[in-house]
């Protein structure tokens, strides 16, 4: 199953904003909108959202009356939402264009008792009137929000590298078991917009193409990678493919030129 949630028609905004959830079957190819039960986010774009196991996460994005910073969780299974702690807006600034990346336990290293025992979500980067180069972690155990600056924290490592400030940018969860693999449990980050257009939405800003690999050992670090690159862009779909790769899928160029074209970078190719 895919899901779509949220989204707007118009170029303010709140201007036609919604919250609804829409299911595609992948098998019967058919579309299904949803009516869940519980406490729904409220109507939002320019929004965040990943899967962990049988649950989506949503955060932040634009709402109707300015940029958010919310957490809500929705459970496939009961057709259920709930509200998880939102934190202060001091700690993490209402946002649109971040990334929300979901570590399972076994790759949070996850101690049974610990922070990550039931995973990790970090929200990294986004658009908040500037470009942001922030990460927070979000423990889904102990529903309380933390900065990777210490060794302990949510059972993050420090951020020792440095993430250059971006918005709609793509992240894949890499993981392996090769036992002479560096990147055992890495969170990667492509592309993205690193300095808005003036003619806001009617215009394409500047794009970067670097590729970031954060991981709880050495914090973030840039990694240098063979073949074609998809170059700069942002607004583009990412997707961590069934063997670990970084799928990367359409978004916006330099010319403002909507792209159609996907790549997959192979960390072992």
């Amino acid at each position: 199953m895919l899901y779509v949630i949220g989204g707007r028609s118009g170029l303010a905004m709140g201007e036609g904003a919604t919250n609804e959830l829409h299911a595609f079957d992948t098998t019967s190819r058919t579309w299904t909108r949803l009516s869940p039960q519980g406490s729904q986010p409220p109507k939002r774009s320019y929004h965040a959202m990943t899967a962990l196991g049988p649950k989506l996460y949503v955060f932040g994005g634009c709402g109707e009356d300015g940029r958010l910073n919310d957490l809500y969780e929705y459970d496939t299974r009961t057709n259920t939402w709930t509200a998880l702690a939102t934190p202060s807006p001091d700690a993490v600034p209402g946002r649109g264009g971040s990334c929300l990346a979901a570590v399972p336990p076994e790759a949070a290293d996850g101690a049974a008792e610990g922070p990550a025992r039931e995973g990790l979500l970090y929200v990294i980067g986004g658009f908040c009137g500037h470009e942001l180069d922030d990460m927070h972690v979000y423990s889904i155990a102990d529903n309380i929000w933390c900065r990777p600056t210490c060794p302990t924290c949510c059972g993050a490592a420090n951020a020792a590298g440095e993430l250059s400030a971006r918005s709609v940018f793509g992240t894949s969860l890499h993981r392996c078991d090769k036992s002479d693999c560096s990147y055992k449990a890495a969170v990667l980050a492509y592309g993205g917009e690193v300095d808005p257009s003036d003619k806001g939405h009617a215009g394409a800003g500047d794009f970067c193409s670097s590729l970031m690999m954060y991981d709880k050992a050495g914090g973030w670090r840039l990694v240098e990678a063979d073949g074609e690159s998809p170059g700069p862009r942002g607004w583009f779909a990412a997707a961590t493919g069934p063997a670990g790769q970084l799928i990367v899928h359409g978004g916006l160029d330099a010319n403002n030129e909507r792209l159609g074209d996907m790549f997959a970078l192979d960390l072992h190719a």
